[in-house]
């Protein structure tokens, strides 16, 4: 249903993108906001596996792929799912528009964050072609995506390497042709032990100023991503991402507490990404701006 670097342009009608996470470096998928008016496609081919929300609108949709002819009067929150390297035909958007989010999923990334988080074999696993339904775990998951886009948070990666694991572990357990209990989690591995939790501190201490990765992390405390995340935060109360902020938060308080560094120093030095992104984030999360704290630390 759209224009993107994985689809072709429109045969006719309306569709403009309104956002991408192309610019954001994000590695782990690519999500697009697009609109789509009265519009349609002769054939829509995505190396990557394609979910689609719709975010915003009402309007008549359809499409033809897998030997299946989908159409739907497609209200808010509906769900479409294309398998990678499946081609559709005959993609059709009317009387209506949409306002819809598209998430890029690599193949090769879902195959491994399977293999590791369920411990099967997913190396022929193929997800389903299914469309106009709705799913609260999916669409939770893309609006928190959605409102990343819109984010210039230095944490903003990390936590969308979070969010992509999740569903690509969710996709794999509900709509692959992998048979795993609907209801079935990875196993709970208890909270990041001691000497693990020890070094992925340590780890992000010393590159709060860096672009810090769930894999990185990960990697450091030797569990896959999805059991990290849910140690890392069993063993101290916050996710990755949260924890990464606090600690920049943490990190700039002691710099501006010193008072011997400019604010642009301040944010570079602590991995924000600009003096007015420090005083948004540093206000957001201590209630006063980095110079009205500064001040008022002065001469203590």
């Amino acid at each position: 249903m759209s224009k993107s670097i994985h689809d072709p342009t429109p045969a006719y009608g309306h569709t403009q993108k309104l956002q991408t996470s192309a610019p954001l470096g994000w590695k782990s998928m690519l999500a697009e906001l697009w609109r789509h008016e009265s519009c349609g496609f002769d054939t829509c081919l995505s190396p990557s596996t394609k979910v689609i929300i719709n975010i915003n609108g009402r309007a008549r949709t359809q499409r033809s792929g897998a030997g299946q002819l989908q159409i739907h009067d497609a209200t808010e929150g509906m769900i479409w799912i294309s398998p990678a390297g499946l081609q559709e035909k005959d993609i059709k958007v009317e009387n209506g528009a949409l306002e819809a989010l598209h998430l890029y999923m690599p193949h090769r990334q879902m195959v491994r964050i399977g293999t590791e988080e369920l411990d099967i074999n997913c190396s022929s696993m193929e997800i389903r072609y299914e469309g106009g339904f709705r799913d609260p775990v999916i669409e939770a998951l893309g609006r928190s995506i959605l409102s990343e886009l819109h984010s210039t948070d230095p944490v903003g990666k990390l936590y969308v390497e979070t969010l992509s694991t999740t569903l690509d572990v969710y996709l794999v357990r509900r709509y692959s042709s992998i048979p795993v209990s609907p209801t079935a989690l990875p196993a709970a591995r208890g909270a990041l032990s001691g000497p693990r939790l020890s070094r992925t501190l340590a780890l992000i201490e010393a590159n709060l100023a860096e672009d810090l990765s769930l894999r990185d992390l990960a990697k450091e405390s030797a569990l896959s991503l999805f059991h990290f995340a849910r140690a890392f935060k069993i063993a101290t109360g916050l996710a990755p991402h949260q924890y990464v902020l606090s600690r920049r938060i943490a990190r700039a308080k002691e710099h501006l507490t010193a008072g011997q560094l400019t604010l642009t120093e301040v944010a570079a030095l602590c991995g924000f990404a600009s003096q007015a992104h420090l005083t948004n984030v540093f206000k957001r999360g201590t209630g006063v701006t980095p110079g009205a704290y500064r001040n008022q630390t002065r001469g203590r």
